[in-house]
């Protein structure tokens, strides 16, 4: 479990940022739109201002560059200001939640590009954890499902922050005016408490179990424990089950910056470990490494959803700032949920491929220890046809 330092972060200093929902671009003509190079454009049109005004006209040229050549002939007609191609512009979708400009991480991993395509409805996020904040505006109304292990009861209410700010990550409600967006966007969420001051194998392993039982296809544990192979048999024995139910499972890789093959839950066989990365997108530096690694993904300094009632949290506020691979595994299943939305039939493997294939390379070329396969690219992952979805090599 994430133990970081946790910084408060007031409202009152975050302004808001009021954008209108954009439509998902393509929803109108995109059968007349052509790409060539990486631009999009009208086959067969130029634009042409006049000083009465602007006008499309017809060409017979099908391919940018002769449909320049055409601009350019028509542009030496007089009263003629102006003449080229019907350029094709992408709108990006920006959330109307106030700390949305402050996200960094979602800017990182490419989410509003994602958001254009797919906004997460209909999918279910499982977090094994330490319960969340009942109460919380950007919270209840996304809840499917909730159970405490550790206190064998119907409510997971969370009395750290943990469990609330690693929800918030990949579910919070998104697109309300209401403090963050969330990676999974409309994506719900189940809770199972399985964690208190620590997790334990009795909690946290029947707490995989029930999220499958509740027919949960992705689920995040954002704690782990460095264990001699093959790890903990209990628990692994309830990720396995989850797996061949067709659950994609997914965990922290761990904040003892240390380069490791055997830090558990993550260390578990076609469990997908995350590490993470700061705001320039470099590895941080209590991010474990190694081969328990498979993706990496924002982990300094997360705007998350906060537990008011938690007893350090002085001034009750909703939001705060939080590090730790713990905050990087629920980018991950946040992304998960919306290739999931476009993808009803993808299963964990399906799921996992996907992630690690669309992933930035960063680093060394190809998979290295600090970033597994890359860093999460929620856009290329729900639109791997995309623009520059073809996976080049990115220096830092």
């Amino acid at each position: 479990m994430d133990r970081r330092a946790t910084t408060v972060v007031s409202a009152a200093l975050l302004a808001a940022l009021v954008l209108a929902t954009a439509p998902t671009f393509g929803q109108d003509g995109e059968d007349r739109i052509a790409e060539q190079d990486g631009t999009a454009y009208v086959p067969g049109e130029v634009v042409v201002a006049e000083e009465a005004g602007y006008a499309v006209r017809k060409v017979r040229a099908e391919t940018l560059n002769g449909i320049k050549e055409e601009a350019e002939e028509i542009e030496e007609e007089n009263d003629v200001l102006a003449a080229g191609p019907n350029y094709a512009y992408e709108p990006s979708f920006a959330s109307n939640d106030p700390f949305f400009d402050q996200q960094y991480d979602l800017f990182r991993i490419r989410a509003h590009g994602a958001w254009e395509h797919s906004r997460g409805r209909t999918v279910s996020i499982g977090f094994v954890d330490t319960g969340y904040s009942r109460a919380h505006p950007d919270l209840d109304a996304k809840v499917q499902g909730e159970y405490d292990f550790v206190e064998e009861d119907l409510e997971a209410q969370d009395f750290g922050y943990h469990g609330t700010a690693v929800v918030g990550v990949a579910a919070a409600e998104t697109n309300n005016a209401e403090g963050i967006a969330s990676v999974g966007f409309h994506a719900g969420f189940l809770m199972a408490k399985g964690c208190a001051d620590v997790c334990l194998s009795s909690d946290s392993a029947p707490a995989v179990d029930w999220l499958v039982g509740q027919g949960v296809e992705i689920i995040n544990l954002s704690f782990g424990a460095e264990q001699e192979p093959p790890g903990d048999p209990v628990l692994g024995l309830a990720v396995q089950r989850a797996q061949e139910a067709g659950a994609l499972v997914i965990a922290a890789a761990g904040n003892a910056g240390t380069n490791t093959d055997s830090f558990y839950p993550a260390a578990y066989p076609d469990v997908l470990g995350v590490s993470a990365t700061d705001q320039v997108n470099a590895p941080a530096p209590f991010s474990n490494s190694g081969p328990v690694v498979d993706v990496a993904a924002p982990g300094v300094d997360i705007i998350s959803t906060y537990n008011a009632d938690y007893p350090e949290n002085t001034t009750a506020a909703l939001y705060a700032s939080f590090s730790g691979t713990s905050l990087s595994a629920p980018h991950v299943a946040g992304v998960a949920a919306l290739v999931k939305a476009e993808h009803p039939g993808f299963k964990a493997k399906k799921l996992a491929s996907r992630i690690r294939k669309s992933a930035t390379d960063l680093g060394m070329r190809g998979r290295d220890d600090a970033y597994g396969s890359g860093l999460l690219n929620a856009r290329c992952a729900v639109v791997p046809s995309a623009k520059r979805c073809d996976r080049p090599h990115e220096r830092r």
